[in-house]
């Protein structure tokens, strides 16, 4: 699975290099989780894969609402971070253009096995294929995540070392067979849509 990971990235970074054009974005955020402060527009990956350049990356909070613009080649992940209580959203998907984002609550995020605020994105057809497309077909596997989170925590109930030891090992198995089956549907997912623009982000993410 990993060298047929790493493939697939290479041919979809690689179309996305030859696709795209230099165009306008612009990212109009709003959150109650702050109402004066700073944020922050985050990659997942380095830099140098990146053809978002914003006139900046770190913008003022004014009355709970704020902005980011620039130019962008193609879609690509980020999240956003606010600085002054290190709150950080989900992953989500820039595309050009004009798109609204809405996290006002510290639900879970879309992804159980991920982490950060649950964020409402308005006006990225690439973001609506990770949110209303992709993600649920995670149904089944997040319904047995709910199942490993909680035997997980019962493990720190136990008492008996060895009960215990036994529990967190049978927990692990767990988490690997997630791993192997988020893997599977992915790379599925890839093959049967190998012009898909969250490919190449979500290969990368998965072997990281």
């Amino acid at each position: 699975i990993l060298m047929k990971f790493y493939i697939l990235i290479i041919i979809a970074f690689f179309q996305l290099n030859i696709s795209f054009s230099q165009s306008h974005f612009v990212i109009s955020c709003k959150t109650n989780l702050v109402k004066n402060g700073r944020a922050v527009l985050l990659g997942n990956v380095p830099s140098s894969i990146y053809s978002l350049k914003a006139k900046s990356d770190t913008v003022k909070i004014s009355d709970n609402l704020f902005e980011f613009e620039g130019v962008i080649k193609y879609p690509e992940e980020h999240r956003i971070l606010i600085l002054d209580n290190n709150y950080i959203t989900e992953p989500f998907f820039v595309d050009i253009g004009f798109q609204k984002i809405t996290f006002d609550s510290l639900n879970q995020a879309h992804d159980l096995l991920d982490f950060g605020t649950r964020v409402v994105m308005n006006g990225s057809k690439t973001n609506d294929e990770y949110f209303s497309k992709f993600l649920p077909l995670f149904e089944d596997i997040n319904k047995k995540a709910e199942i490993y989170y909680f035997e997980l925590s019962r493990c720190d109930t136990i008492t008996d070392i060895e009960a215990k030891k036994s529990c967190i090992v049978s927990s692990d198995n767990v988490r690997q067979n997630l791993k192997l089956s988020r893997d599977s549907l992915l790379l599925n997912y890839a093959i049967l849509s190998p012009r898909s623009k969250i490919i190449p982000w979500l290969l990368r993410d998965a072997l990281t």
